[in-house]
C-alpha cells in the first residue's frame, strides 16, 4: 500500500517527515489523514514524524494544502507517494503549483484486468482535462481559475 511504502522509504531516510493527505469523503466519520496516521504509528513511524493534512477532497486540493504546510515548515521538496496510475497526474499537478517533487510509485494493481483498464482511462481522461483546463484558462486569461492550479 502507499502507506507501507511511505514508512519504508522513512525507514531509509528518504523521507524525513511524511505527510498525510486526505479529508473527510463519502460517509467516512474520519479524515483520510487521520487513518493514515494511524496506520503509519502503526507500521512504527514516530508521531513526531507524521503531520495531516485533513481539509482536502481531492487531489489537487491535497497538493495545495501540502504546499501551504511545506512553506510554513520551510522546506523545499516533495517525494510523493500514490500508486502508478495516478502519479502522472500528481506529477502534473504538483508542477502546475510550483512544487519541487518527485514520485514512488506504490504498488498498485495489476495490469490487464478490466478495473487496472478503467482507473488507467479515468486517470488519462482527468490529466488530460487538467491540461485542457490550465490551456484554455490561460488563453481567456481566466485568473480564478489559473489562481486555483498555479
Amino acid at each position: 500500500t502507499r502507506l507501507a511504502h511511505g514508512a519504508e522509504l522513512f525507514r531509509a531516510g528518504l523521507a524525513p517527515r511524511i505527510i498525510v493527505a486526505g479529508g473527510l469523503t463519502g460517509d467516512a466519520t474520519r479524515t483520510e489523514a487521520d487513518a493514515g496516521a494511524d496506520h503509519l504509528l502503526a507500521l512504527g513511524v514516530p508521531a513526531a514524524a507524521i503531520l495531516r493534512e485533513g481539509r482536502s477532497r481531492h487531489t489537487l486540493e491535497n497538493l495545495s494544502n501540502v504546499r501551504d504546510t511545506l512553506r510554513q515548515q520551510g522546506w523545499h521538496r516533495l517525494l510523493v507517494v500514490s500508486d502508478p496510475l495516478h502519479l502522472a497526474r500528481v506529477a502534473a499537478l504538483a508542477r502546475g503549483l510550483g512544487l519541487e517533487a518527485r514520485c514512488s510509485p506504490a504498488r498498485g494493481a495489476t495490469p490487464g484486468g478490466i478495473r487496472f483498464w478503467l482507473r488507467a482511462l479515468r486517470e488519462a481522461h482527468l490529466l488530460h482535462w487538467y491540461h485542457a483546463g490550465v490551456a484554455y484558462s490561460r488563453l481567456t486569461r481566466n485568473h480564478r481559475y489559473l489562481a486555483r492550479v498555479t
